[in-house]
């Protein structure tokens, strides 16, 4: 039946007519339908960071028939860091329809568990909102928040309902802040990954960490891998990290690694190491971590299983490189055929570098070399042996965390005499980092065959402008004993270096923070390249001795000019049979200069020497060679020895505190001499 609109007035008279009959009854009825109906009353962080979108909330449900003053904690989670821009609000959807008389008070804030200092108003639209940030109103962005990077933000507030017009939060009334202090964060986990330059080092698709229980009393056993959908190859780098263990403690101890590749077990011999974290070093080609066994060898997934243990301070300092212990573990039974591997890049047509024919020519060279912090966007130091499809080599060029040797513009230069000359890159971004670790000029010039090598009047530009302090400057070199070529630094913040002096930018607080978004230039000037010396044999012969110092040496390599030669310690000087305290160093200069790489029977024998000091390079402690040092109280070694024969220590008298690297390593060996009294 279709209602026209006279029977539609009808219907509507009738049916109000039946509300009044029915009176109070019908009345209580339509409540209860209404309070049942009711919907909850929730509060939330309101915020235009990230688009409106949050990844994790935590809101809270507003008692309404609260008496007293009730307190509530609202927050938002973003999984990368966000910026308020505009608004940052409490909203408190219907609470305006449910009741005008509320007040808000103690209002506080934090910003990733910092408290900030806020002055809230109130505001709505249809609810109730205590404003933190509007822009667009009256709550400015404060300067407590303005810029402030974050993940979690976090509201607490009171909310106390009181007599109708007491209050009146439709007329804006003023909303009170409590006092805020700084949470305590919570602890963040150790967690345990591997890390590798296989695929770029970009993730792998598949990764199983590992949590670092830092309570353990006892050794735990950890595996960690990482699963690629396609092969892959470690070409530099392959280590678990243990990011902030260093800061949780520097006494564990390393133990039982075994590495499997597709479930192959592989051989290793793993280090410590780390830079701000801990690591168990599987493949580090820069460093000190070969593994030839596992260097460009195609595999789809890697697993490393280690024991860790927390020891008593002092037995073991993972920061000093102690010993890790290895195991080879047998194939796992799912172990799989390890891949030959994708095609090799095909060489691009124009290969990219204008100066290719510069290194086909025969001479010395020299070009731009840098190491960004965080990106470790990089060009290497050159090395001999290197070639121009070498990751590793100084034709190697990377940017943003990609190879741009083929499209950067890059000039290096051929050395033909003194004089002054210029290399540059362009075509580099490398604005993803804040500082350079390394800036330097790299050559390929021997520093024995040119010992007299100086570069002055140095000039550095950066995107086309000069840096300052870096116009007509000196650049000093690497002077360590192990670095064959002449490397002229710029900027480091590594200041171990080995330098002649210290340039401008020196160390990690002195950071030269000029980054380029496009290009480098450094205009130089080089002397020395006529001073060449020939290789020959200088100084006394295989077998001969010399005295230097406080020592007796007995050469074992005949020195050269341009290399060095190698002696042993056979005996003390006049002065150093006196001398209180006796170093062997690495190296000794006499007619030519000598890597000092052991010491003879007797040779510390009577010495007076309360203290005596071996070089690195020192493993091996032959018969008598302390015999009757009745002084000798300390024994500080560089390297982990690796035998102590026996009387090595007759005579001695006195407890020997031993020190240096492989403490308790070194204190085992020494005790096989016989001689027990180490500590």
């Amino acid at each position: 039946m279709r209602l026209t609109k006279a029977m539609k007035k009808a219907f509507s008279l009738v049916l109000a007519g039946a509300m009044v009959i029915t009176g109070a009854n019908a009345g209580a009825t339509k409540a209860s339908a209404e309070d049942a109906a009711a919907t909850e009353i929730v509060a939330a962080v309101s915020s235009d960071v990230n688009g409106w979108n949050v990844d994790d909330a935590v809101k809270a449900t507003i008692d309404t028939t609260a008496t007293d003053a009730k307190t509530y904690t609202v927050s938002n989670t973003y999984n990368t860091p966000v910026t308020v821009e505009n608004f940052l609000a409490v909203t408190i959807d219907a609470l305006k329809e449910k009741s005008s008389t509320v007040e808000f008070s103690d209002v506080k804030v934090w910003l990733d568990g910092k408290g900030v200092a806020v002055t809230p108003n109130y505001g709505g639209d249809g609810d109730c909102r205590i404003e933190i940030v509007n822009a667009w109103g009256k709550t400015p962005l404060s300067d407590s928040i303005k810029g402030v990077s974050f993940n979690t933000v976090e509201v607490e507030f009171t909310i106390k309902f009181v007599p109708e017009g007491t209050t009146d939060t439709k007329n804006h009334v003023a909303i009170t802040t409590g006092e805020v202090t700084d949470k305590e964060a919570p602890a963040k986990p150790i967690v345990a990954t591997v890390s590798s330059d296989a695929n770029g080092w970009n993730p792998a698709d598949t990764v199983v960490n590992a949590t670092i229980d830092t309570t353990a009393t006892e050794a735990k056993t950890y595996t960690v891998s990482a699963t690629y959908n396609s092969a892959v190859k470690a070409e530099n780098y392959m280590a678990v990290r243990i990011e902030g263990l260093d800061a949780v403690s520097s006494t564990v101890q390393f133990s039982d690694v075994s590495v499997w590749l597709n479930g192959h077990a592989v051989a290793a011999a793993p280090n410590s190491g780390g830079d701000g974290d801990c690591r168990i070093e599987i493949l580090n080609a820069w460093g000190k971590t070969q593994a030839a066994e596992i260097q460009n060898v195609y595999f789809n997934k890697v697993e490393v299983q280690f024991t860790v243990q927390f020891v008593a301070e002092g037995t073991v300092d993972t920061k000093g490189n102690a010993e890790i212990t290895y195991v080879k573990a047998e194939d796992k039974a799912d172990a799989t055929d390890l891949p030959t591997g994708p095609d090799e890049p095909s060489t691009p047509d124009e290969p990219g570098t204008p100066t290719e024919s510069v290194w086909t020519t025969e001479g010395s060279h020299a070009y731009i070399g840098y190491q960004m912090d965080g990106t470790w966007d990089y060009r290497n130091m050159y090395e001999e042996g290197k070639t121009h499809d070498d990751k590793t080599s100084y034709a190697y060029t990377q940017a943003g965390g990609a190879d741009v040797s083929n499209e950067a513009k890059i000039n290096d230069v051929l050395l033909e005499a003194d004089g002054e000359y210029t290399v540059s890159l362009s075509g580099i971004d490398l604005s993803g980092s804040n500082f350079f670790n390394m800036l330097f000029v790299s050559t390929d010039i021997e520093r024995a065959a040119y010992p007299d090598v100086q570069v002055t009047n140095a000039t550095v530009k950066i995107d086309g402008k000069v840096v300052d302090g870096l116009e007509n400057v000196a650049l000093p070199y690497q002077n360590a004993s192990d670095n064959k070529y002449y490397t002229f630094a710029i900027a480091t913040k590594y200041t171990d270096w080995e330098l002649t002096s210290e340039p401008k930018y020196w160390g990690e607080d002195n950071a030269l923070e000029v980054v380029p978004t496009d290009s480098i230039e450094v205009t130089f000037t080089i002397s020395g390249l006529g001073n060449k010396v020939e290789n020959e044999p200088v100084g006394p012969a295989k077998g001969k001795q010399f005295t230097k110092g406080n020592f007796v040496y007995k050469v074992t390599k005949q020195a050269m000019t341009r290399t060095n030669g190698a002696v042993s310690v056979v005996g003390l000087s006049k002065a150093g049979k006196k001398a209180k305290s006796l170093t062997v160093a690495n190296t000794v200069k006499s007619t030519g200069t000598y890597n000092v790489t052991a010491i003879g029977k007797n040779a510390f024998k009577g010495a007076a020497a309360a203290s005596v000091t071996l070089n690195s390079k020192i493993k091996s402690i032959p018969a008598s060679a302390f015999a009757n040092c009745k002084k000798l109280t300390t024994l500080n070694l560089k390297a982990k020895l690796t035998s102590a024969k026996k009387g090595a220590f007759k005579g001695c008298t006195k407890k020997i505190t031993v020190k240096g690297t492989s403490k308790k390593a070194n204190v085992k060996t020494l005790k096989k001499s016989g001689y027990k009294n180490f500590k």
